[in-house]
């Protein structure tokens, strides 16, 4: 395990990372990592360096309206701790996101340790509710 100092936190060192790890990644043209393979489910990566943010994020389409209840309280209390959402512009699709600090360095196995645990938690909480995973479609955050 190496430290990634908080200046070496950029998305090209993420995607070699990433790879090294075995899981298919690419950058996509907004400069966010792709990763296809290798996970349970498809997930973005986006370097945030104003806030010293790695955020991790996905989505499945085909959630049928807002998390109410006990569906709710229980995937947000999956094990990572992703967060769920629907937008009312888009109510058939489940986002998840999930962000974590690189402020003053970070152990590089922390970032695919975090990478793999997020998409796990993310395909169980959407399994959980009734969706099946599968081929996704790039969205940009609004």
């Amino acid at each position: 395990m190496d430290v990634l100092k908080q200046d070496q936190v950029v998305a090209d060192a993420l995607l070699r990372l990433f790879e090294r790890a075995f899981m298919k990644a690419q950058t996509d043209e907004d400069g966010d990592l792709y990763i296809s393979d290798g996970l349970e489910l498809p997930i973005w990566v986006r370097v945030d360096a104003g806030e010293r943010l790695i955020r991790m994020f996905t989505y499945v389409t085909g959630h049928a309206g807002p998390l109410e209840g006990e569906e709710a309280n229980y995937v947000n209390l999956l094990g990572l701790l992703p967060t769920f959402s629907v937008r009312a512009n888009e109510p058939d699709r489940l986002w998840c996101h999930y962000s974590m600090t690189f402020l003053d360095g970070v152990i590089d196995g922390h970032i695919v340790e975090a990478a793999r645990r997020f998409a796990g938690a993310a395909a169980y909480g959407c399994q959980f509710v009734g969706l099946t995973v599968g081929q996704q479609q790039r969205q940009r955050l609004q």
